[in-house]
């Protein structure tokens, strides 16, 4: 496990490999949680519901 993992993704050294900024990683990193939160961890793509 890396110290960012660790630490956050707002806690990056300098050099970083994306070009997300600090904040807009954050909020990506907020809204995986909250998909994970809400729909489990489960990696398969739910099917399109019939409707």
């Amino acid at each position: 496990m890396t110290s960012q993992a660790v630490d956050g993704p707002g806690t990056a050294v300098a050099s970083r490999r994306s070009g997300l900024t600090p904040e807009r990683e954050q909020e990506f990193f907020d809204a995986v949680l909250e998909r994970i939160h809400t729909r489990g961890h489960d990696s398969r793509p739910r099917p399109p519901s019939e409707g």
